[in-house]
C-alpha cells in the first residue's frame, strides 16, 4: 500500500507540472508555486542528498528534455 501511495504522489505531481510547463511556467515560476506542497510533510526534503527542490528541478527537466512534449503521459 506505501508503494501505491507514493507512486499516486510522483504520477499527481508530475501531473502538476506538466500542466504548469503547458501555461509557460519557467523552473522558477513552479518552484515557486510549491507543486509538492500537499505531500511535502510526508516526503519532503530541505536538506540532505535528495530535497524538494531536486525533485522539483528533475521532474522540470525530465518533461523539458527534447523530445519530452510528445512523450506518453506515463513516461517520465
Amino acid at each position: 500500500a506505501d508503494v501505491v501511495q507514493y507512486r499516486d504522489m510522483l504520477v499527481i505531481i508530475r501531473s502538476i507540472i506538466q500542466r504548469m510547463i503547458a501555461r509557460g511556467l519557467s523552473l522558477s515560476q513552479i518552484e515557486s508555486a510549491s507543486p509538492c506542497l500537499a505531500y511535502e510533510t510526508e516526503y519532503g526534503s530541505d536538506s540532505g542528498a535528495w530535497t524538494t527542490h531536486d525533485f522539483i528541478r528533475a521532474v522540470y527537466e525530465s518533461l523539458t528534455a527534447h523530445g519530452a512534449h510528445g512523450a506518453h503521459p506515463g513516461g517520465a
